[in-house]
């Protein structure tokens, strides 16, 4: 061990995942020193209160000393990578920008700063002054996706990828369909399980899920998309209703990421998606993350794993630690962990297609049904099915619908025209996934 070189680490945050970054390195370090033939050692950690961190992480090395001042970490000058574990966006990127003009290497998980345009200039910094800026673990916690985009799949021209990618909508999207169950009931399970923040709104309204695409986004084409033209939607409106039509019609309801290039022109949205239970995204259950590719060369590949959690958001961080140990080893830090780039257009409304599903309700008399299939008619969308719910009363009656291949210029055209006949009343609409191949 002692001639091994030894990279020191300090830690800005212990909660869950710098707690788990901890742990991680004092159970394993014999085996990281081994196969990297280096020495990785957590020094120093910035804590808010040193006696409840203590309290709550009982195993912590001795060796390892705590402070309540961020300074203590980012100006050591021993220190070689510091590592970001606190989350938010505005105390979290002055950390990082002094601890970058201090001239150390940085590793994060911190999608919430990486998809927004100072962590983005922050990256930039970075590479400028040939250091490392590293963020495996800000996309599906567990699962190795960013690398895998970046290094085995960097030899193939990506056209698709999608995914789900936040795990506390999929739980509770998972128990509305497995047990009947309503959004407010599982929510607070969810809640009461840790699994939902009390304020949940970053999850359920689809905002976590939609950073983490302009995240993937960069990785899988290259492209830089603003999150502000990402359209969003998120969980709150999904009913028990739509979950027993869409599974009598074959689907699944998922919050689903998903973007795609052709031709460069990019798309990328969140929303609940039908999707097919035949495709691999409609297995992933609970709490868990998956990803989904379509190559030129790969074809069709998925990416499964636990989508948070200590220890296996700890690792992906671990893994960027051992990476930076290699590249400082090798003398070659400052390359861009993004490192393809290439400009697109944003796709056309007209470009954009998809089957849509939609679910109406209206009065149950002579000529609404005729009137419901002639907007359709007029938008130039064909559809594939249409039948009439059974209704709890003779006044309404409820109506779905489901389309061929259609523009979200041509859904825009349906909406305006529902809108326009008061007496036809849009429920819900998803659009649906296309099978797998």
């Amino acid at each position: 061990m002692a001639n091994l070189k030894q990279i020191n680490i300090g830690l800005l945050g212990l909660g869950t995942v710098g707690g788990g970054v901890a742990k991680i390195m004092h159970d394993h370090a014999q085996k990281m020193s081994d196969t990297e033939g280096i020495q990785y050692q957590v020094t120093k950690i910035f804590v808010r209160d040193i006696e409840k961190s203590k309290a709550k992480h009982p195993g912590l090395p001795e060796s390892i000393q705590l402070t309540t001042d961020f300074n203590d970490v980012i100006n050591d000058p021993s220190i070689d990578v510091v590592v970001e574990a606190m989350g938010g966006t505005t105390f979290a990127a002055d950390c990082i920008e002094s601890a970058l003009r201090a001239g150390k290497h940085i590793v994060t998980a911190n999608k919430d700063l990486v998809a927004i345009k100072r962590g983005l200039d922050l990256i930039q910094y970075a590479q400028d002054h040939q250091l490392d800026f590293l963020y495996e673990a800000a996309v599906a916690g567990g699962i190795p996706i960013l690398n895998s985009l970046r290094t085995p799949l960097a030899s193939d021209k990506l056209f698709s990828v999608s995914g789900i990618v936040n795990g506390t909508t999929n739980y509770i999207l998972t128990k509305m369909v497995e047990q009947g169950r309503g959004f407010d009931e599982v929510l607070a399970e969810a809640q009461a399980l840790g699994l939902a923040e009390a304020d949940p709104s970053g999850d359920v309204d689809g905002l976590d899920a939609a950073r983490k695409i302009v995240i993937l986004t960069k990785m899988a084409f290259g492209v830089t998309v603003d999150l502000n033209e990402i359209p969003v939607k998120g969980i709150r409106h999904v009913t028990a209703r739509d979950i027993q039509v869409a599974s009598s019609l074959g689907y699944v309801i998922k919050l689903i990421g998903r973007a795609n290039l052709v031709d460069g022109t990019v798309y990328a949205e969140v929303a609940p998606t039908l999707v097919p239970k035949t495709h691999p995204l409609s297995t992933v259950r609970n709490e868990m993350n998956a990803v989904f590719t379509e190559g030129a060369a790969t074809g069709e590949m998925m990416f499964y794993g636990p989508g948070a959690g200590e220890l296996p958001t700890g690792a992906m961080v671990v893994s960027d630690i051992m990476a930076i140990g290699q590249h400082i080893h090798t003398e070659t830090t400052g390359q861009p962990f993004a490192n393809y780039s290439q400009d697109a257009t944003w796709k056309k409304a007209e470009d954009i297609k998809s089957v849509g599903f939609f679910h109406f309700e209206t009065e149950d008399k002579q000529g609404q049904f005729i009137k419901l299939v002639q907007i359709f008619d007029d938008a130039k969308v064909s559809l594939d099915k249409v039948f009439q719910e059974p209704s709890s009363d003779d006044k309404t009656a409820k109506i779905v619908v489901v389309t061929h291949e259609m523009s979200q210029a041509q859904l825009q055209q349906i909406n305006q025209a529902t809108q326009d006949s008061p007496e036809l009343n849009l429920i819900s609409y998803y659009s649906v996934l296309p099978e797998a191949k």
